[in-house]
């Protein structure tokens, strides 16, 4: 092979390597990256002399590809989702790039294999001195961000090891051990080394990690009984399972005794029991977030509600205080309520199908333990914990993922096979690079914005946004507009600026209240309790400054109304302030304690007769939440930031 054909393939693995250990993928600059180096692929590699994939599987992921633009044109909230669009077709082109570079080298299922396996030891390293110091109670390996102290991801690490185990697992056990340094080709070592990864995995405390990760194991011991019965040397297993069950203890119990003197240690036996902080709060959040996933899944079963789009639908049909998700914490009901049921139908053929390869070839392969097998068992743990925690929005996960099923799914010519025009995709690819450039110069224009406006600066981040006018991908822009313009008092600019926001995504309960603080400001009353009205159908849960104004204006507008509505604003007040005094990370979000005192004030002065109960919540809201706030502060700072 010529040098020249690696190229590609060293862009593809040295990205993927940079991408688990920057954040985990996180940042939405890497679906950027992720499109850039896709298009770049495509276009470097050239005419294939090999590029035939199974017609279902290429028809699915066309028709995914295809689906999920549609949702996005027609999607109720367009200023966001744009980046799973991207993510999308970035994804397709390398999933299909990756089945035909396994027909033209074999060897590059092995070196994907070793790429990821390294960089996941290598991100369990960076975890431990992570765990060890900061305060995070769980390990999250690279999955986290520094710049904000809430930004902590030990779910998604959990299912990024979910993934990778398994890779790690063939590359030091089962492919050529000549290939090996010689002090790793002892059984016993193998198992030192695969009990760090998995002390990795317990540490992160993620109960759908330790499920997920069971199953996997109790299927790998039934499909190798199955079919690779005669190929395994059993009479190695117990050494290295024993070593990697003694490791796995040790570390855990280690680790846990020295990040002790610095930060407290979270207790097992509260995770298991269901007794920790969330208490069974994230069992019963899922269950509420899936039923409603359905919900919303048969108001639009055809093209859903947009890309991304549950976290702003979700709330006008949400039950409790502050229980709202980006997503629904399951992948298909995700694609479902969001892009349609035929999406989520296309996803599951995808993956079916590989697993199906996957399991033919196992099957056939009679002479040494196949790949495909421990990509199967990556593919399935992974696909399993996206049933209950949606984590494939972390490109440091979709892209291996993804990668795994192009593998899976590679085969050579056959008669029920078929050749991908290389124009067509030619074309998807530089359509994807033409946008991706175009979008990423308003992206990085509407950052200087954000910065700008975090310096406290506004006509400059004002007129960086005004660069930004033409952007299929606004996200939050108009809003900040809107805010800034508000705090200039420039009170036309700032209402046209969120009803273009309005224009995009009327969903928002963010945008109508801000659009009622405006008309508030303007002494349009009629106008600000119309918006506020609105607000309150979208985000009442969210929000309690919503109905502090809503109440401040019917006060005066509508006192019947207000007086027929007071059990109602009295139920939700009594919710915040339990929600409050029972969830320390609610005194954290936003103002809520500060407003849910302002509205008791409004409460004891609207009706004197019950005062003085007003009163009493407010003060013991403000009581707790200062106790609160004096324990964070009074808490140890990491010692790397």
């Amino acid at each position: 092979m010529r040098p020249t054909r690696l190229n590609p393939e060293r862009l593809v693995l040295a990205f993927l390597a940079v991408i688990i250990l920057w954040k985990g993928g996180k940042a939405l600059d890497a679906v950027w990256l992720l499109a850039l180096v896709s298009g770049a692929v495509i276009l470097w590699t050239g005419r294939p002399k090999h590029r035939s994939v199974s017609p279902y599987v290429l028809l699915a992921l066309a028709g995914l590809l295809l689906w999920t633009v549609l949702s996005f044109i027609f999607s109720t909230t367009q200023n966001y989702g744009f980046d799973e669009v991207l993510q999308v077709a970035s994804l397709t082109l390398l999933t299909v790039w990756a089945a035909a570079r396994k027909q033209e080298d074999i060897g590059f299922a092995e070196r994907f294999a070793r790429t990821v396996s390294f960089s996941g030891l290598l991100a369990c390293g960076i975890g431990v001195m992570i765990y060890v110091v900061q305060p995070v109670s769980r390990f999250v390996g690279t999955f986290f961000d520094f710049r904000f102290h809430t930004d902590y991801w030990p779910n998604a690490w959990a299912q990024f090891l979910l993934l990778i185990w398994p890779l790690f697992l063939w590359v030091i056990f089962t492919r050529d051990e000549r290939k090996l340094p010689a002090y790793m080709r002892h059984d016993w070592v193998k198992g030192l080394v695969l009990g760090f990864v998995l002390a990795c995995l317990m540490l992160s405390y993620s109960r759908g990690g330790f499920i997920a990760f069971a199953g996997q194991f109790v299927l790998l011991g039934i499909l190798s009984v199955i079919f690779q019965y005669r190929v395994i040397h059993w009479k190695r297993v117990p050494v290295a399972l024993l070593s990697a069950v003694l490791t796995a203890v040790i570390l855990f119990a280690g680790l846990n005794s020295v990040r002790q003197k610095f930060h407290d240690v979270q207790s097992v036996l509260s995770k298991v029991t269901f007794s920790s902080d969330e208490g069974l709060s994230s069992v019963s959040e899922r269950k509420d977030f899936w039923r409603q996933a359905m919900e919303l899944t048969s108001e639009k079963p055809l093209f859903g509600w947009g890309p991304y789009s549950f976290r702003f639908v979700q709330p006008h049909i949400q039950t409790g205080v502050l229980e709202t998700s980006d997503h629904p914490h399951n992948v298909f009901l995700k694609y479902a309520s969001e892009r349609g049921i035929p999406a989520a139908i296309l996803l599951f053929i995808v993956i079916a199908c590989a697993l199906v390869s996957g399991l033919r070839t196992a099957m056939r392969c009679s002479s040494v333990v196949p790949m495909e097998l421990f990509l199967m068992i990556a593919i399935a743990g992974v696909t399993a914990h996206n049933l209950i925690d949606y984590n494939l929005q972390f490109v440091g996960i979709a892209l291996p993922f993804w990668l795994c099923l192009g593998l899976l799914v590679s085969r050579p010519s056959a008669k029920k096979s078929v050749a991908i025009g290389h124009k067509v995709f030619i074309s998807l690819a530089i359509a994807l690079l033409v946008v991706t450039v175009f979008e990423g110069t308003h992206l990085a224009m509407s950052s200087r914005a954000r910065r700008a406006e975090t310096r406290g600066d506004l006509q400059s981040a004002l007129t960086w946004y005004a660069r930004t006018d033409a952007s299929l991908f606004p996200r939050d822009g108009w809003l900040a507009r809107g805010a800034m313009l508000l705090a200039l008092n420039q009170l036309p600019q700032a209402e046209e600026a969120v009803d273009r926001s309005l224009g995009y995504n009327e969903q928002d309960g963010r945008a109508w209240r801000l659009l009622g603080d405006i008309y508030l400001r303007w002494n349009k009353r009629h106008d600000a309790l119309r918006a506020y009205e609105k607000a309150y159908a979208f985000a009442r849960y969210d929000d309690i400054g919503i109905t502090r104004g809503l109440i401040y204006l019917l006060k005066d507008q509508d006192a019947e109304e207000l007086r027929l509505r007071r059990h109602e604003f009295d139920m939700l007040l009594n919710e915040f302030g339990l929600a409050i005094e029972q969830n320390t990370h609610f005194i954290t979000l936003g103002r809520n304690v500060e407003e849910l005192v302002a509205l008791c004030d409004i409460l004891a002065e609207t009706f004197p007769e019950d005062a003085q109960a007003y009163r009493q919540l407010a003060r013991r809201v403000q009581v707790h939440a200062n106790e609160e706030r004096a324990k964070t502060a009074a808490r140890p700072r990491g010692l790397l930031w």
